[in-house]
């Protein structure tokens, strides 16, 4: 049979049943007025609803006994695997999830827990029917055992214990943050055009051969006392070597000056951070750092024979915890962050000397409203004893504000809390296929003769 003449055999498919009895009354009157059912049908196939003369047949009984012409059952249409209920537990179990969840977890989620599988397209569905979609991640998880409560609440003891030992009690001017960032980057995928179903084109794309280490300083109070440093081990990005004036021009374009660059002689290729560059920090802004108040991580970067090197002299030196240094950090996770793109926004990807120094004026150009923002927001410093709940809203808050599903995300979470707290939840893990036979190849080992 036909493809055509197969999808004809149903004429009923997408049509409401609103249109369809509609249809059977406009049959029962034209037959009142003497005209043919054959000439009816006839006419119906022109039209959105084409039912077959046996439809038509047992439709038109039933409107004419004063019976509903369509079952309760029918006029619901074949029942949903899932209630909302249940798909908004589902909802609750991906937002509360600490790993990446994708369409087939979700498949496998349900399957498990509620003994229902639906197909890739209807969970996309239906989550986007809820508000959830497939979104880009951020790269600094919690640690492997953390729970969110626990993150909350360790990033609440460390902002609460600054508040309460008089940190922010200061000159601003002298309150610092300090945190490495690099210049590595990945492929970026190109596009082209080709005929379709034709083998992937291979073009040819090239990746900078030096990776270099940014450092940046930033005050609370906005002066602009520390200028980024970047630290290289590429020769054509040497002040003083063979490239020295193209060096000195794109210096002077972008309004750097050429000591901002450090280069060291050196076989690698990636230059990482290291303690000889905070060193080499400490030395150029000695004055300025006399007295302050400075906040980093506490990676081994930052010392020098198990002392941290900015310490001395220093008025307090206090280093992040390391889960949440990534969200505490107004460098890591904000200026950073926003240089970053500013940086992929206006890169050569082909002259890579030029691309280098671009990042290093995209750290420094970043405005200082941003800037002063992000210490207000990332250590509530508005509050005058920060709650747990203030954390937990700036952790969930987009740009300062609380995201515009969030009383929605509360809601899914709060269900699927309640649900699981009833239920022994199982896994997203796939469910083995089950044999379709009873057979144990006993029968057919081989036996000794």
């Amino acid at each position: 049979m036909e493809q055509g003449a197969r999808g004809a055999s149903y004429g009923g498919s997408g049509v409401s049943e609103e249109t369809k009895e509609q249809t059977i009354r406009l049959v029962l009157e034209l037959r009142a007025k003497g005209v043919k059912k054959k000439t009816i049908l006839a006419a119906l196939k022109n039209c959105p609803y084409a039912p077959s003369r046996t439809t038509v047949t047992r439709l038109s009984r039933l409107m004419e006994e004063g019976l509903p012409l369509f079952s309760a059952e029918k006029q619901q249409g074949r029942p949903p695997l899932l209630s909302d209920e249940e798909w908004e537990i589902c909802c609750g179990w991906i937002l509360s999830s600490t790993k990446k969840v994708d369409f087939w977890k979700v498949a496998n989620w349900l399957e498990s827990n509620f003994d229902v599988r639906p197909s890739i397209p209807t969970v996309s569905k239906r989550l986007g029917a809820f508000k959830l979609s497939t979104r880009l991640t951020g790269a600094r998880p919690m640690p492997i055992g953390m729970t969110r409560d626990e993150y909350v609440l360790g990033y609440h003891e460390f902002v609460l214990g600054l508040h309460s030992s008089g940190f922010w009690n200061f000159d601003p001017n002298k309150i610092v943050c300090i945190d490495f960032v690099t210049n590595s980057r990945r492929r970026e995928r190109e596009t082209t055009l080709d005929f379709v179903g034709a083998p992937q084109k291979k073009i040819e794309g090239k990746l900078p051969t030096h990776t270099h280490s940014y450092l940046v300083a930033v005050t609370l109070g906005g002066d602009d006392d520390y200028l980024p440093l970047m630290f290289t081990f590429d020769e054509d990005l040497d002040p003083t070597g063979r490239n020295k004036r193209e060096v000195r021009s794109l210096c002077r374009k972008f309004g750097l000056l050429t000591e901002q660059i450090v280069f060291k002689k050196s076989s690698k290729k990636y230059c990482k951070e290291d303690n000889s560059q905070v060193a080499h920090f400490k030395n150029i802004y000695r004055h300025e750092l006399r007295g302050t108040r400075v906040l980093a991580d506490a990676g081994n970067s930052f010392k020098l024979h198990r002392q941290f090197i900015l310490e001395d002299g220093a008025d307090r030196y206090v280093t992040f915890p390391p889960a949440q240094h990534g969200q505490l950090s107004v460098l890591d996770n904000k200026l950073n962050a926003v240089a970053k793109a500013l940086w992929k926004a206006e890169r050569t990807n082909t002259n890579f000397q030029h691309d280098s120094i671009l990042l290093l004026y995209c750290l420094q150009r970043v405005g200082r409203d941003a800037i002063s923002s992000w210490w207000e927001s990332n250590f509530l410093l508005k509050k005058n004893q920060p709650t747990v709940q203030d954390v937990e809203d700036m952790l969930g808050a987009v740009n300062g504000t609380e995201p515009k599903n969030a009383h929605l995300a509360k809601q899914y979470k709060a269900k699927y809390e309640a649900w699981s707290a009833e239920n022994v939840e199982l896994g997203a893990e796939p469910i083995p296929k089950q044999l379709r036979t009873t057979l144990d190849g006993v029968k057919y080992k081989k036996t000794k003769k």
